[in-house]
């Protein structure tokens, strides 16, 4: 089961964090399908080179960190609309293998395939009243 950004707050910072996402585009655009076996994410990254690019896996949580900053542009510009920043988002894929991921990144664009492991099920307990 997918559940994006799971661990956040509906509250009043978490609003604004949404907006200002929508208003300066600093979130990661991107496409989850899932299938019998595994998770799928596109992720739209233009500009960035895979050594800029972190992924971590922990507790069925994939975090995803990009360091796109550009300090060292001297340039005066006519017009400026790109923008370089830091993102990190999280996505929450229930019962991902940790030694089970894929990336590659491709003409701006992260595929990442996580597999799944079965769920454990504990074996129902009878329990007698005493």
């Amino acid at each position: 089961m997918y559940n994006l950004e799971q661990n956040k707050n509906d509250d009043l910072f978490s609003f604004f964090d949404d907006m200002m996402d929508d208003m300066f585009c600093r979130d990661l655009k991107t496409d989850i399908y899932e299938d019998n076996d595994s998770y799928n994410l596109q992720i739209e990254i233009p500009g960035v080179k895979k050594e800029n690019i972190k992924l971590e896996l922990e507790d069925d949580t994939l975090t995803v960190n990009v360091n796109n900053e550009n300090n060292n542009d001297k340039k005066e510009y006519l017009k400026k609309e790109r923008v370089f920043m830091n993102m990190t988002r999280k996505y929450y894929l229930e019962n991902s293998n940790p030694e089970g991921i894929k990336a590659t990144l491709n003409d701006g664009v992260l595929n990442i395939k996580i597999e799944k492991v079965k769920p454990q099920t504990e074996p129902k307990k009878l329990i007698t009243i005493e």
